[in-house]
């Protein structure tokens, strides 16, 4: 099945040197974890969970963080976003 894509672009004044997106549901569980590289501070979520499958309705917390050349973590942006799924009958 399709999903839509939730992207994310924040502007940050320091340089990292690559991104981690967490995808968590309403609960807290973990749903979908990306990493890239590059200073670019795009990250896209395509709503599918860590098993290729399209995350079920409901609402989704995305924490993006970036990490710097000597490793420090620091959260950059956090959205929440609401998921939902619409069946089409033939």
């Amino acid at each position: 099945s399709e999903a839509d894509v939730v992207t994310l672009t924040p502007i940050v004044g320091a340089s990292p040197s690559r991104w981690w997106l967490e995808v968590t549901d309403a609960a807290g569980d973990h749903i979908r974890g990306l990493r890239t590289a590059g200073t670019a501070g795009t990250v896209s979520w395509d709503a599918r969970a860590d098993d290729g499958f399209v995350s079920e309705s409901g609402s989704y917390l995305l924490v993006l963080n970036a990490v710097d050349a000597q490793g420090n973590v620091g959260e950059v942006c956090a959205e929440s976003v609401r998921i939902e799924q619409h069946v089409e009958l033939p």
